[in-house]
């Protein structure tokens, strides 16, 4: 069952996003290992939890990868670069199967810069920036695995994020149908240090 109380509407928000130190914004990390006890970890659900504040708000999508009956229009709404209505995301999140990469940005009516971001890490979780305590509150409470990065050091973002992605590929190995090249897997590796590397260098031009 997904807790929910009222929302209030938190006031203005820094421009850049994703895990960013110095931005006043909170983060947490949620992992997508679940029981039954808790929600499955994916954008539908996130979503719903935020309700109704989700509904009403405008949504950016960018850096997309995504599969299920709803892809299609979704890739193209993010293609166009034009912000989509809470109703219109919920629905289509709904007809999502996987969702590798993707970062959802939400804004208010009238508002220039977003309220909360939501990204997608490789199918190995999802990251939540707000300031809004109540929306991380309820993810803590009804999501499993929910890390709080708040205090976490670039370094230590790196180390985590990189951990995941590793034992959802160690995960893969354990399947006879899937038995992934093992230097596909670290050449991967070093492509996401290097991509995350030049994220850290942002910190410093803030």
């Amino acid at each position: 069952m997904i807790r929910t109380h009222n929302l209030n509407k938190p006031a203005s928000y820094p421009n850049k996003l994703f895990i960013l130190k110095r931005n006043p914004m909170h983060c947490i990390i949620i992992t997508a290992q679940t029981d039954d006890n808790s929600l499955d970890v994916n954008l539908s659900n996130i979503l719903q939890l935020i309700q109704p504040l989700a509904s009403s708000s405008q949504w950016d999508i960018s850096e997309l990868d995504c599969s299920g009956s709803s892809a299609d229009e979704l890739q193209q709404l993010a293609d166009a670069k034009t912000r989509v209505s809470g109703t219109d995301l919920l629905r289509l999140a709904t007809n999502l199967t996987l969702l590798l990469d993707g970062l959802f940005s939400g804004y208010f009516e009238g508002k220039n810069q977003p309220w909360i971001s939501i990204r997608a890490a490789d199918n190995v979780g999802y990251e939540v920036q707000t300031e809004n305590q109540e929306v991380l509150a309820r993810m803590r409470q009804n999501f499993k695995n929910v890390t709080d990065m708040t205090y976490f050091t670039p370094e230590q973002i790196m180390v985590q994020y990189l951990k995941e992605w590793a034992q959802a590929q160690i995960a893969q190995t354990a399947q006879p149908e899937v038995r992934p090249d093992i230097a596909i897997i670290v050449l991967q590796l070093i492509d996401k240090f290097e991509a995350l590397k030049n994220r850290l260098k942002e910190l410093e031009e803030i």
